[in-house]
């Protein structure tokens, strides 16, 4: 927890923050970490940034959000069908009303095919990161977050200075709690280079808990406290920070509804159900009928994946398990899911309820531990098996079902391996089409483990995974995939990145893994028992056994006239008793 100077109202240096120019993008990139904020001169809620051209009076910075408020819809009756949408495309408008948010999602695609959540770049001159040193951006910090963007606020009170950051993570960005110590050590030598063209900071060994050593850290942008800094991390440099100067600032200014809660966010991610219901709804609608307007026959999953204007928070882990409980096949084209009313009723509740059952992940009844710490540079095993257990089909080798979603799946015929997935969503064989999948549970049982079946399928430069148990097979005219058994389950992966908070990068390196480590040298067998106390016992860990202990060998046992047998040594391998 922070100090009790970090605490202090009365304190003008609560934070500072510092923007690591050589961790960041190359200036002049069409990727930019660190973008201004535009807007008019007459702008009533923020100031042009100096660096910045102005607008004209009534223009909005073209990489945020529209600024249209709720109670202009609540004065259309007509609102739920009629949603500007032009703010989610370029200058150059669709040639059909129909195709809005598709133009809309092949234009982020084709910024960056490997970023889901990228943002379209600021339209104004670009400024580089050494630009924002120099605004002394100090005060108290504020955050608030909506889906996959955050949005920190840093007020001064003496200066009369309140900026703002809308963080876009990308990929593999995140951020975290760090000692200053331990900071202002790290950052006090020169970054070293990783790869061919980015840097990184290089991590003391006696920082890390774990076998691992010579470990960097990509360090954008920080904010520095007395005892705590705050680090935004990404070794993919991908990260973006899109900087804004409001004119006031409130803390409850970061709560929906408020005067500038339309422009903080970007224009390529919407609302959250659990923040704003209304305003969720109607974008889902909005998009439900423009794609069955369009009849475009993309995947459910790929479509709530690119999507982030409407499914915001969605990626392809959330995407796949939503499917999994709304019981629908993560190929089915998205058409189908929102023409039919009962399998678009189902998808909608479904996506309510998820999403709610996110929102508990922040404050849930059993506390996640934290990444933040005295000690962070390691790989909290026990936070990330917990965090597991909210996965439920992707990457997961079985799928659990109840007695209720074992009903409900094969009342849809999910399970009928002989027939084809009608397009409300149902499969029907003509016959008795045999399934895998027993119809009821053992008596005693609560649930039952199935086989889970990785799904694979490419669209130009970009390379699509899912996961789902169903086995009915998917209609002709959807979106051809290839369909494996998965291999290793999540909780087997340590090494493989971006799966829940404990799973970045920078954690993932620091676990003993054999995967990772080479196994040679390593010590075998069993750990010896060692004494603790009076009677308890433990074995030690496999890093505290000495290298020279060797290994425990098994006697060879071959069998003779059925003896087990040594008949070259003519002794028995069991007792040890030489044989006349």
């Amino acid at each position: 927890a922070p100090s009790d100077i970090d605490k202090n109202d009365d304190t003008n240096f609560i934070g500072h923050f510092v923007a690591h120019t050589q961790c960041c993008a190359r200036p002049g990139g069409t990727r930019q970490t660190f973008t201004p904020h535009t807007c008019g001169s007459t702008n009533t809620l923020f100031t042009p940034l100096s660096i910045a051209a102005a607008l004209d009076s009534g223009d909005y910075c073209k990489s945020c959000e529209d600024p249209y408020t709720e109670e202009e819809d609540e004065d259309d009756p007509e609102s739920t069908n009629s949603i500007d949408l032009d703010n989610f495309l370029d200058d150059t408008p669709p040639t059909s009303s129909a195709t809005k948010l598709a133009t809309a999602c092949q234009v982020i695609e084709e910024e960056d095919e490997n970023d889901d959540l990228a943002a379209p770049h600021c339209q104004a001159s670009k400024f580089s990161a050494d630009f924002v040193n120099t605004l002394n951006i100090s005060g108290r910090i504020h955050a608030k977050a909506r889906g996959k963007e955050l949005v920190v606020a840093i007020c001064n009170k003496t200066t009369r200075k309140n900026f703002i950051l809308r963080i876009n993570f990308g990929l593999e960005a995140h951020c975290f709690w760090m000692p200053t110590e331990w900071y202002r050590e790290i950052v006090s030598k020169p970054p070293v280079p990783r790869g061919k063209k980015s840097f990184a900071y290089a991590i003391p060994d006696e920082f890390i808990d774990g076998p691992a050593r010579k470990r960097v850290i990509s360090i954008q942008a920080a904010f520095v406290r007395p005892q705590w800094t705050l680090v935004f991390v990404d070794h993919n440099v991908m990260i973006q920070f899109h900087l804004m100067l409001s004119q006031s600032f409130l803390p409850s200014h970061l709560d929906p509804g408020s005067k500038i809660w339309p422009y903080l966010w970007s224009r390529t991610h919407g609302p959250v159900y659990h923040q704003e219901p209304t305003a969720t709804l109607k974008r889902l609608e909005t998009w439900r009928l423009e794609t069955v307007d369009a009849g475009d026959l993309t995947p459910i999953f790929e479509a709530i994946k690119t999507t982030q204007a409407v499914f915001n928070g969605c990626g392809a882990q959330e995407a796949t398990d939503l499917l999994l409980l709304a019981f629908i096949h993560v190929q089915m084209p998205a058409v189908y899911v929102c023409a039919h009313p009962e399998t678009w009723s189902r998808f909608l509740a479904t996506l309510i309820e998820y999403d709610a059952d996110r929102a508990t992940l922040v404050r849930p009844k059993k506390p996640l531990p934290y990444i933040s710490g005295p000690r962070p540079f390691r790989f909290n095993a026990d936070g990330h098996r917990k965090y597991l257990n909210r996965i439920y089909s992707y990457r997961r080798s079985e799928v659990i079902l109840t007695a209720e979603d074992l009903v409900t799946s094969h009342d849809l015929g999910l399970f009928l391996s002989d027939a084809s997935i009608d397009p409300d969503g149902r499969a029907r064989a003509a016959g008795s089409s045999p399934s895998s999948i027993p119809m009821t549970l053992r008596t005693g049982r609560k649930t039952l483990h199935i086989p889970n079946f990785a799904i694979k399928w490419r669209k130009g430069n970009t390379k699509y995974v899912t996961y789902s148990p169903f086995t009915a097979r998917p209609a002709a005219n959807w979106q051809k995939a290839i369909r494996e058994t998965t291999g290793s389950d999540v909780r087997e992966e340590y090494n493989k990145t971006t799966l829940g908070l404990y799973s970045f990068r920078l954690f993932v390196d620091c676990i003993w893994s054999a995967k990772t480590l080479s196994s040679e040298g390593l010590p075998k067998g069993r750990r010896p028992l060692e004494t603790v106390g009076s009677s308890n016992r433990k074995r030690p860990l496999a890093k505290e056994i000495k290298r020279t202990a060797a290994p425990k060998t098994k006697r060879r046992r071959v069998m003779d006239e059925n003896e087990n047998i040594d008949v070259t040594e003519g002794i028995r391998t069991r007792s040890g008793r030489r044989l006349n």
